[in-house]
């Protein structure tokens, strides 16, 4: 076992791969310690290093819809909107962005960062995965910037296109026009 319990989620998923080493390397040299939001002294450092150690794994690890929704609430659990609104807005934008390109719903609101800390905190709340409405969706596909399964086959279902013509699901990779 790598580390304690690192094994019960997914075998298949090790823990803290660098994906330029062999598997059997492991990097520890970024690991990042989850804040407890009940005990831990709470300052912008930790909440954004938490932040982009979180996006940065779950991209190694290639999670995508109803599985990223379930890791995201396990990684954030107990934060709030205020807990999310003391870390960058950038990186409060960034996760939002991360977590609609790979496939779960939160709203895009225009506004102030609070809006994106409020709709953060409510996705922590959702026992399953929330429908794309139709203008949302459209927009994201616009932006040419989705890589998930799901939303190959909701592209699929809306715009009637064979799977060899949707959006190619290459992380980092956004698809040209």
């Amino acid at each position: 076992m790598l580390f304690e319990g690192s094994q019960e989620r997914n075998t298949n998923k090790p823990l803290l791969i660098d994906p330029a080493t062999p598997e059997a390397t492991m990097n520890t040299s970024e690991l990042v310690e989850k804040p407890n939001v009940n005990t831990d002294t709470l300052d912008h450092d930790k909440l954004n290093s938490w932040i982009s150690f979180c996006m940065k794994q779950w991209e190694i690890r290639g999670y995508q819809d109803e599985e990223l929704l379930d890791v995201y609430q396990e990684d954030f659990e107990g934060w709030s909107k205020d807990i999310f609104g003391m870390a960058h807005a950038v990186l409060t934008r960034d996760l939002r962005n991360f977590l609609r390109d790979w496939g779960v719903y939160i709203p895009k609101t225009k506004g102030a960062g609070g809006e994106i800390n409020k709709n953060l905190e409510k996705l922590l709340q959702l026992e399953k995965p929330g429908e794309w409405p139709r203008e949302e969706f459209d927009k994201q596909v616009k932006a040419k910037t989705f890589f998930s399964r799901d939303m190959k086959q909701l592209y699929q279902q809306y715009y009637g296109v064979a799977s060899q013509d949707t959006p190619a699901a290459t992380p980092g990779v956004v698809p040209k026009a």
